[in-house]
């Protein structure tokens, strides 16, 4: 149904924030915990018949139109978009399921870690001040910023006219904690956000068994920035995620 709903020209949203401007709900989803605040909110409710017929008939509902019109391209995995030259200004807003991190099924809460690599030509960081990850959060006096926005969101804040000239590349990862992997942790969304306008959104949904994932890459290319979703995947730790990039790893005594 996500696809779906991306193929109307909409944009699937993994929590409900307040961005939401319409649910879908499907089989059993009356009895959600957060339908309260869905009628307290008078959100229209779509069924999947609602979103089935609207593509067979190539209509999109009308309380639905609005957000059709604000969304940004939706990128599958390994496509590439140019990034608007007027805005140097740039959000990469990560999310996932807020259940993700909760304690109802009486499993730990999987525990998500965004970080960023400053990279060179070579595709490797020129010092180890150029990994952004929660211990070293801001770079360059806030050139490239790490934000963590809530339990299940986190983001990248980047100033590309900031960068330094040999910056040719920067790859946006996560992590996850422990033995729990992508699989457990289920879809990721990304969004690519300026001041007043959203470049690129996509989702990162086929995780497995993978524990470290680069989720996009923002580069240089002919004299313009471009932006990729990438999606790879690694069954190993953040500690081997980056050593590939070539950040000194102090080993612990």
């Amino acid at each position: 149904m996500r696809s779906r709903i991306t193929q109307l020209g909409a944009r699937p949203a993994l929590n409900f924030t307040a961005a939401v401007t319409d649910v879908l709900v499907l089989d059993g989803g009356h009895d959600d915990k957060r339908m309260p605040r869905v009628t307290a909110r008078q959100l229209p409710i779509l069924s999947q018949e609602d979103v089935d017929a609207a593509l067979d008939r190539g209509v999109v509902p009308p309380h639905m139109r609005l957000e059709a019109q604000l969304s940004a391209p939706v990128l599958s995995r390994g496509e590439v978009i140019d990034l608007p030259a007027k805005n140097s200004s740039w959000a990469v807003n990560v999310a996932w399921k807020a259940e993700a991190v909760g304690d109802e099924s009486g499993m730990d809460p999987i525990d998500v870690d965004v970080v960023a690599f400053l990279l060179g030509p070579d595709d490797k960081v020129d010092t180890d001040d150029d990994f952004v990850f929660y211990n070293n959060p801001l770079v360059d006096d806030g050139v490239v910023e790490l934000t963590v926005d809530g339990p299940s969101e986190q983001c990248v804040r980047l100033d590309l006219a900031g960068l330094p000239e040999d910056c040719h590349r920067i790859a946006i990862a996560a992590a996850i904690d422990g033995d729990r992997t992508f699989g457990d942790l289920g879809a990721v969304s990304v969004s690519v956000d300026g001041d007043d306008t959203t470049a690129a959104t996509f989702v990162l949904d086929a995780g497995t068994t993978e524990r470290t994932m680069v989720l996009t890459e923002i580069y240089r290319r002919a004299g313009k920035w471009r932006v990729r979703a990438v999606g790879q995947g690694y069954d190993d730790d953040l500690a081997a995620l980056v050593l590939r990039y070539g950040v000194d790893v102090a080993e612990e005594d």
